[in-house]
C-alpha cells in the first residue's frame, strides 16, 4: 500500500497496521533513532479531533513507561500531526475469540486486569478499554502461558485523570463497552474499567458478546447492559468452574459500588481460581516512579513505610529519584518489597544492596584525611539527624551525598567515641537553644539528667507550636533510655508531660496509661506535688471518659496529698475539679457546694485568678438551673476580676461561659457577641486549642439560632484549625456540626459524606460521646432521607449506648430523633422526665412538638387538641431557635385541619419568613406545601399549583443530592412526595398544563 499523500518528514513509510475513525496507523522508519515506529495520522476530515484525541493521550500516558502500556515516544501538533508509538507485532485481542485452554484465558483476563490495576495507582481512568486496544504478544500462547508476557493496552484518547471532570473527556466510548452508569449519568471511575474488563474477559472465555448477540442497534445494547443480565458465562463454556463464573458476574454488575474495588482483587480471584499468570510480579515500584517529578512526590505516591523505614529509606537514598529506582528495584527482586492493594510495603528492614554500601565506602576511603574525620564526627552526632546539626559541626565540606557512608560509618564506631562526641555536640546544641537536637544527643552520651532537662524544654515549646507528634516522639525516645537504665522515676516530669499531650489529642487510653505508669513509680516512695498533678489529671481523663466514680475517686487522691502537703492553692483548684465532675454528671447541688469551699480558700488566699475563674464556674452553674439573672450577674463579675488583671485569655474563657448563658437564656444575639469576641481575643493571643473550643461553641449557638449560612463560615475554619493540629476529637465535632447544617439545607448526600468522615477522624479516639453523636447524626439523616426504619435502629442504638455510660444529654438527643418517627408513648414519657431531670425547658417543647409532628402525620389528630393548647404559650414564648419554623408549621397544619384558614395563613407566613432566613429546605418544602393546601381549600388554584410545584422542585433538589442511588429511591418514595406529585399531576390536568415532575 502507498503512502498517505501527506508524510511527516524524518520518518519512511512501510505499511499499514489499521484504520479507525479519526486515524490511521502505519509502520514506519524513524531517520533520527534508526528503528520502526508506528504512526497515528490523522484521516484528512478528522485533523481537529485527531489533534484534541492526541493531545489528551499525550497527558494522560506521554511520561509513562510501564510494559503494559503502548508506549506514546512523541506526539506532534504541528502542520503534519502524529502520534509516534511502540510497534506491537501481536494481534490484537478481537482478532482472537474464545481462547483456549481455559489456565491461558485466566492468564489473559489477569494481564489485563493487572494493567488496569497499574492504572489505577496512577490516577487514570482509561475509558474506552475493549478487545480491538489490547494488544496480546507476538507468541501470547506460550509467553502467557509461562508468564514471560505483558499484554498492552492502546488508545487513552478518551480516557481521564481520576481527579479531572467528566466534561474533559472527548466521547463516552464504544457501543457494548460503557459501563451502565457511564450510559445513564456520564460517570466514569475505574470500576467502569472493571465493568469494561469484564465485558471483554466474557468474550475471551466464551467467544461472544454478553450484550450484541441479539443485535448492535446502539439503544438496545445500552438498554440491555443497563437492564439485562447476558447469558450465563457457564452455559457457554461448561469448563468454567463457580468461582469464574461468580467474578465474571460481579465484574459486570449494574450497581457500580457491587462491582470489586480494584483490578488487584481481579487478580488475586483468577490466582484463587486456577490462573498461575505471575501478576505480583508484573507491577513494579520502578514502573510507578517513572513521571514522578520529586523524590518525596514517588514515596507518597507508592510506598507506605513507617517512621524508621522512612528515616533509613531518606538516608540510604539521600533523597534522591535515580537511588530510590536501584533501591527499590533490588528490594523488589529479593522479595522484600511487595505491593498490598494500595501501597508497596517492606515487610521488614530495607535491604542496602551491597554494591551501593561500597560505592559509599570508596567516597570515604578516597577523601582527604580531614574530610574523614569530619565525617566520623558527623556520623556520631549527625546519627540524630537534624538540618542544624550540620551547621552545628561545620557544614562546608558536607554533601547530601555522604549521608550513606555517614550511615555506614556508624556501624564501626567505637562506645567511647559514641559518647565524647555526642556530650560535646549536645552542649553546643543546648547553647544554640536547639534543645530537641541535644536532648538526643545527651541520651547518645548516656547523660539522662542533662536530656530530661532539654527533652522538657523541646518538647514543651514542640506542644505550644501544635507539633504533639514531634513532642511525642522526642519524649518516647528519652523515657525508653531512662527505662533501660532503670531510671524511669528520675524522667517522671516527662512522663507527666507525655501525658499531658496525650490527653489534650484525644488519645484518652493512652494517657491513662501513662499517668498509672507514674503512679506505680511512686511504690514505697513519698508522695510530692506532682503525684497530686498524675491523681488530678487522672480524674479529668475519667471525667472526659464519663467515669465520674473513678473520677471522683482520683480527684479525692488528690485533695488528700494536697491537704498533707499544706498547699491551699492546689486544694482549692482540685475542689473546682470535683466540681466540674458533679457539673457534668448533673449533680449541680454537689457541683456548687465543691466550687463554694473552693472559692471561700482563694479569697483568704487573695488569689485573684482562682478566685476569678471560680465565679465563673458558679455562674455558669447558677445559668443552668434556670437562675439565669444571677448567673450572667456573677458572669459579668468574673469578666470584670479578669479583666482588671489582664489574663487575656482568662478573659477569652469567661466571654465564651458568658455567651453559654446568654444562650441557654435565649438571648441568642447576645450569646453569639460573647463568643465572637471571646473567638477575636484568642485568635490575637495565637491559642489554637481556646480557639478550637471557641469555634466549636459558637457554631454550636449559631446553628441552633438558624443561622445557617454564617456558621458554615466558622465551621470551616475550625475543620481548617482542627486538621493543621492534628485535634481529631475537634475534628469529629466540627464535621458532626456540619452534617447537621447540610442536612437542614437540604444537602443529605454532602450530610452523609460529613458523617463518614466523622468515623475516620474518630478512629483510635477512644470518645464514647462522639461515637454516641456520630449515631445520633446518622439516625437524623437516615429521617430526612424518609428511611424510618433505620432511623429507629440507629437512635435506639445510640440511646442503649448512651444510657449505658449515663450520658444524659445525648439520652435526650436521641430520643428526640425517635420521638419524631416513632408512636412509642413511652419514649415521651422518658425524653420528658430526661429533660426535667436536666432543667431544659427548650427540650421539653421539642420534645412535645416532635410528638405533635408524628401524630399530625399519622392520623394522631384526635390526640391533639389538649398538645396544642399547651404548646401554643410555649410557641409565642421562643425566639431566635431553628426549629421555629418547624414549630409553626406544625400548628398551621392543626389549624388547617380545624379549617381554622386565617390562623393557618398567620403561621404559615412566619414559617416561611424563618425558613428562608435560615435556608431550611425541609421546613420550606412542608410550608408550601400547606400553603398549596390552603389555597387550594379557598379556590385559588394557579396559586395552589405554584406553591406545590415549587415545593416539589425543593424535593428535587434534595433528591438530587443523595448521590447514593438507592436513598435517592427511598427518599422518593415517601407518601409524603408521593402524595405531592399526585397533587401536582392532578392540578396539570385540571389547568391543562403538562409539566415534567419529579
Amino acid at each position: 500500500m502507498s503512502p498517505p499523500a501527506a508524510f511527516p518528514p524524518g520518518f519512511t513509510f512501510q505499511k499499514e497496521l489499521g484504520r479507525g475513525g479519526t486515524a490511521t496507523v502505519v509502520l514506519a522508519r524513524c531517520h533520527e533513532s534508526n528503528r520502526d515506529i508506528a504512526l497515528k495520522l490523522p484521516l484528512i476530515t478528522q485533523e481537529e479531533s485527531f489533534k484534541i484525541l492526541a493531545r489528551r493521550e499525550a497527558h494522560l500516558i506521554g511520561g509513562l513507561r510501564y510494559p503494559g502500556l503502548v508506549r506514546v515516544h512523541n506526539v506532534s501538533l504541528d502542520e503534519m500531526p502524529y502520534v509516534a508509538l511502540e510497534p506491537c507485532r501481536g494481534p490484537t485481542l478481537d482478532l482472537i475469540g474464545r481462547v483456549e485452554p481455559l489456565t491461558i484465558a485466566m492468564n489473559v483476563i489477569s494481564a489485563m486486569a493487572i494493567n488496569l490495576e497499574f492504572l489505577r495507582l496512577k490516577g487514570i481512568i482509561h475509558g474506552d478499554f475493549k478487545p480491538h486496544n489490547v494488544f496480546l504478544p507476538s507468541d501470547w500462547q506460550c509467553s502467557l502461558k509461562d508468564g514471560r508476557g505483558y499484554v498492552k493496552l492502546s488508545d487513552f484518547s478518551l480516557g481521564q485523570l481520576t481527579d479531572e471532570s467528566n466534561s474533559v473527556r472527548a466521547g463516552l466510548g464504544t457501543i457494548g463497552y460503557l459501563a451502565p452508569e457511564t450510559i445513564t449519568a456520564q460517570r466514569t471511575s475505574h470500576r467502569s474499567d472493571l465493568f469494561a474488563l469484564g465485558v471483554t474477559a466474557y468474550q475471551v472465555l466464551t467467544g461472544e458478546h454478553p450484550f450484541m448477540t441479539q443485535s448492535s442497534d446502539p439503544v438496545e445494547v445500552n438498554s440491555r447492559c443497563c437492564e439485562e443480565n447476558p447469558v450465563p458465562v457457564e452455559k457457554l463454556r461448561p469448563d468454567l468452574t463457580a468461582e469464574i463464573s461468580s467474578l465474571i458476574n460481579c465484574l459486570l454488575a449494574k450497581d457500580e459500588n457491587v462491582r470489586l474495588s480494584s483490578a488487584w482483587e481481579v487478580c488475586c480471584k483468577l490466582q484463587e481460581a486456577g490462573a498461575d499468570y505471575p501478576f505480583r510480579q508484573k507491577l513494579k515500584a520502578v514502573h510507578l516512579i517513572h513521571g514522578e517529578k520529586t523524590y518525596a512526590a514517588a514515596v507518597a505516591r507508592i510506598l507506605n513505610l513507617n517512621d524508621h523505614q522512612r528515616e533509613r529509606l531518606d538516608f540510604l537514598t539521600s533523597r534522591s529519584l535515580v537511588d530510590l529506582r536501584l533501591i527499590l528495584a533490588d528490594n523488589q527482586r529479593s522479595g522484600n518489597l511487595i505491593y498490598d492493594n494500595q501501597r508497596f510495603i517492606f515487610p521488614g528492614g530495607i535491604r542496602w544492596p551491597a554494591w551501593m554500601r561500597r560505592r559509599s565506602l570508596q567516597v570515604f576511603s578516597s577523601s582527604p584525611l580531614s574530610k574523614q574525620r569530619q565525617l566520623v564526627k558527623v556520623a556520631i552526632a549527625g546519627s540524630v539527624h537534624n538540618g542544624r546539626t550540620l551547621e552545628l559541626i561545620g557544614p562546608d565540606e558536607l554533601l547530601p551525598g555522604d549521608e550513606p557512608t555517614l550511615q555506614l560509618l556508624r556501624q564501626f564506631l567505637s562506645p567511647a567515641s559514641w559518647r565524647f562526641y555526642s556530650h560535646k555536640y549536645g552542649l553546643r546544641a543546648e547553647s544554640e537553644e536547639e534543645y530537641a537536637l541535644a536532648a538526643r544527643l545527651y541520651t547518645q552520651a548516656g547523660n539522662l539528667e542533662k536530656a530530661e532537662l532539654t527533652a522538657f524544654q523541646a518538647a514543651t515549646k514542640f506542644h505550644d507550636q501544635h507539633l504533639s507528634s514531634e513532642a511525642l516522639a522526642l519524649l518516647k525516645h528519652v523515657l525508653a533510655y531512662a527505662d533501660l537504665i532503670n531510671e524511669s522515676y528520675a524522667a517522671r516530669r516527662l512522663l507527666m508531660l507525655q501525658g499531658d499531650i496525650l490527653k489534650e489529642t484525644g488519645e484518652t487510653e493512652e494517657a491513662l496509661s501513662v499517668y498509672n505508669t507514674i503512679l506505680s513509680l511512686y511504690d514505697n516512695r513519698p508522695p510530692d506535688k506532682l503525684l497530686g498533678e498524675t491523681h488530678k489529671d487522672i480524674g479529668d481523663l475519667y471525667k472526659t471518659m464519663q467515669k465520674f466514680e473513678q473520677g471522683l475517686t482520683s480527684l479525692r487522691s488528690a485533695l488528700d496529698i494536697y491537704q498533707a502537703l499544706n498547699d491551699e492553692l492546689e486544694v482549692s483548684r482540685t475542689l473546682n475539679n470535683i466540681g466540674n465532675i458533679y457539673w457534668v454528671g448533673n449533680e449541680l447541688v454537689s457541683a456548687l457546694d465543691h466550687y463554694r469551699a473552693a472559692l471561700k480558700i482563694q479569697r483568704r488566699l487573695g488569689a485573684e485568678v482562682e478566685i476569678a475563674s471560680t465565679l465563673s464556674n458558679i455562674g455558669s452553674i447558677y445559668a443552668i438551673q434556670g437562675r439565669l439573672e444571677r448567673g450572667i450577674r456573677i458572669l459579668h463579675l468574673s469578666l470584670q476580676l479578669k479583666k482588671a488583671i489582664g489574663n487575656t485569655g482568662e478573659i477569652a474563657r469567661s466571654l465564651n461561659n458568658l455567651g453559654y448563658c446568654y444562650h441557654v437564656s435565649g438571648q441568642s444575639g447576645r450569646a453569639v457577641d460573647c463568643l465572637t469576641e471571646s473567638l477575636e481575643l484568642n485568635r490575637r493571643i495565637g491559642s489554637r486549642k481556646e480557639i478550637l473550643f471557641n469555634l466549636e461553641n459558637l457554631t454550636a449557638v449559631m446553628i441552633m439560632a438558624g443561622q445557617l449560612r454564617e456558621s458554615l463560615v466558622y465551621l470551616r475554619d475550625g475543620l481548617s484549625l482542627a486538621a493543621s493540629v492534628g485535634d481529631n476529637p475537634h475534628l469529629a465535632a466540627f464535621q458532626l456540626s456540619m452534617a447537621t447544617v447540610l442536612r437542614r439545607m437540604g444537602q443529605l448526600g454532602e450530610a452523609a459524606a460529613s458523617l463518614s468522615a466523622v468515623e475516620k477522624s474518630i478512629e483510635g479516639i477512644d470518645s464514647d460521646a462522639l461515637i454516641i453523636q456520630l449515631g445520633i447524626g446518622r439516625a437524623a439523616l437516615r429521617a430526612a432521607t424518609g428511611d424510618s426504619d433505620s432511623a429507629i435502629k440507629c437512635a435506639r442504638e445510640a440511646l442503649d449506648q448512651a444510657a449505658k455510660i449515663k450520658i444524659k444529654p445525648e439520652q435526650l438527643n436521641a430520643l428526640l430523633v425517635l420521638i419524631r418517627v416513632s408512636g412509642d408513648d413511652q419514649l415521651v414519657r422518658d425524653a420528658l422526665s430526661l429533660a426535667d431531670e436536666l432543667s431544659l425547658e427548650r427540650e421539653k417543647t421539642l420534645i412535645m412538638f416532635g410528638r405533635l409532628e408524628w401524630l399530625l402525620c399519622n392520623s394522631g389528630a384526635a390526640r391533639v387538641d389538649d398538645l396544642v393548647a399547651e404548646l401554643i404559650p410555649r410557641l409565642e414564648s421562643i425566639s431566635d431557635d431553628i426549629e421555629l419554623a418547624g414549630m409553626y408549621n406544625s400548628i398551621a397544619e392543626y389549624y388547617l385541619n380545624k379549617h381554622k384558614t386565617i390562623d393557618a395563613e398567620k403561621m404559615l407566613e412566619r414559617a416561611m419568613k424563618l425558613a428562608n432566613a435560615s435556608n431550611l429546605v425541609s421546613e420550606k418544602t412542608r410550608t408550601l406545601t400547606l400553603l398549596g393546601r390552603l389555597r387550594y381549600s379557598q379556590n385559588e388554584y394557579e396559586q395552589c399549583y405554584a406553591n406545590l410545584k415549587n415545593a416539589l422542585g425543593l424535593c428535587r433538589q434534595i433528591a438530587d443530592s443523595l448521590t447514593n442511588e438507592q436513598d435517592r429511591c427511598v427518599y422518593q418514595r415517601q407518601q409524603s412526595i408521593q402524595t405531592l406529585v399526585a397533587e401536582v399531576n392532578r392540578l396539570n390536568q385540571r389547568m391543562g398544563q403538562r409539566e415534567r415532575t419529579l
